[in-house]
């Protein structure tokens, strides 16, 4: 029996690696994904295909798990993601409502992310069942130079 942790490891490997066989097989057959940003859940073929518009925006991508909490099936991983904007950059709803734009994407601006989130595993078994992204979505926009850093307004 694989742990949770073991799951993890092996989901953020694949990823690293460009193995996306390898991350599939991680998934029940009917795993369903919450990508934080969308409006819909989707299924783990959609959210791979996506994410290989991410890696052509990002193709040094890069997953460090910074801390792993695993319970009764359920994993929770601090990621970090690293990586330049050196391909197209494909926005998403919220990028776009953001920017003000419908364009689908944007020239690579060449600039480095570092950012942190949480994802969230349910697990069935040895399997990913479903699956919740908690990302600071405004940070890569900032640190791509699209967005400013504003202060917030005191009231």
């Amino acid at each position: 029996m694989t742990s949770g942790a073991e799951l993890a490891a092996t989901i953020v490997d694949g990823y690293n690696r460009r193995d996306l066989r390898r991350v599939a097989a991680s998934y029940t057959p009917r795993a369903r994904l919450h990508p934080d940003g969308w409006d819909e859940v989707v299924d783990l073929p959609t959210w791979l295909s996506a994410f290989e518009m991410v890696l052509t925006s990002f193709p040094d991508l890069t997953f460090t798990t910074e801390h792993v909490a695993v319970g009764d099936d359920l994993v929770i991983m601090e990621l970090r993601l690293t990586g330049t904007n050196s391909g197209p950059f494909h926005l998403g709803d919220v990028d776009r409502l953001v920017l003000g734009t419908d364009a689908e994407r944007l020239p690579p601006t060449g600039r480095a992310i570092d950012i942190s989130g949480i994802v969230v595993l349910e697990t069935a078994g040895d399997l990913v069942a479903t699956e919740r992204h908690y990302w600071k979505l405004l940070d890569t926009l900032r640190q791509l130079g699209l967005i400013e850093n504003e202060p917030l307004a005191r009231a």
